[in-house]
């Protein structure tokens, strides 16, 4: 079984680095089986999934600036 754990990581090219991204907000719960896409002004949008209980139908919207 596979779970989302939402992690955004930012790459420098001048330094050759990951760093971790810092979010704000809540965050999703883990899940599986969910759609994820990018939207306008640098929006990474993750929509539905399920768990172990039950099947999600929310919507999660995070700016990747």
């Amino acid at each position: 079984l596979l779970l989302l754990l939402l992690l955004v990581l930012r790459a420098s090219v001048e330094t050759f680095t990951w760093t971790r991204a810092e979010m704000a907000g809540d965050a999703p719960s883990p899940r599986y089986g969910l759609s994820l896409s990018t939207g306008k002004n640098n929006e990474l949008i993750l929509i539905g999934g399920q768990n172990d209980v039950k099947e999600k139908r929310d919507v999660y919207t995070a700016r990747i600036d």
